[in-house]
């Protein structure tokens, strides 16, 4: 997608994030799908909030909603995404996933806690049809799954900004590749 908003991706980060939102219950595992909406609020609120995604994902629109596209191919362990990461200490079962320690915190940014544990309570009740219902009526995704010509089509992060935000689409389409996460 031309002109679209890019940051620079962290995969380690990306990992982390996985690792602290399955860490969320005591069993170590959570369900894939209420995962990846985690992620997705939790970089809504961070990308509106302070500016940027927590590590650089990119957003595809599928057919069950908006998925973050580097976290979802680690978690399947696609040989791309995890080739620089080394031991993936995650295993997938079906449509949970169980990972085998916690996150490493120093990696996180106050912010990124911040929006994180905001989206996991807005996500960790919620079953799949609720969580369907509410990803599948966000205006970004309504807007690229209508116009898209496959079902995995990237999604503008600057669409994701809040309408009190969209004013900044233009700098963050210049910043958002120089940025550090």
């Amino acid at each position: 997608m031309p002109n679209t908003v890019h940051f620079s991706l962290n995969p380690a980060k990306a990992l982390e994030v996985i690792l602290w939102i399955s860490c969320r219950n005591r069993t170590k595992t959570v369900d894939l799908y209420k995962l990846v909406k985690t992620i997705l609020f939790a970089d809504i609120y961070h990308l509106n909030k302070y500016g940027r995604t927590i590590y650089g994902d990119v957003y595809l629109a599928m057919p069950h909603g908006p998925i973050p596209r580097h976290a979802y191919e680690i978690i399947k362990k696609e040989p791309l995404d995890i080739v620089e990461l080394g031991s993936i200490p995650i295993c997938k079962v079906g449509k949970t996933v169980k990972v085998t320690r916690a996150p490493r915190m120093d990696v996180f940014s106050k912010s990124d806690v911040e929006a994180l544990t905001n989206a996991w309570e807005r996500c960790r009740r919620k079953s799949f049809p609720e969580l369907k219902r509410e990803a599948d009526a966000l205006p970004f995704y309504v807007n690229t799954w209508a116009l898209r010509s496959s079902d995995n089509e990237e999604i503008d992060l600057a669409d994701m900004l809040d309408p009190e935000n969209r004013e900044k689409a233009a700098a963050l389409r210049e910043l958002a590749p120089s940025i550090s996460i």
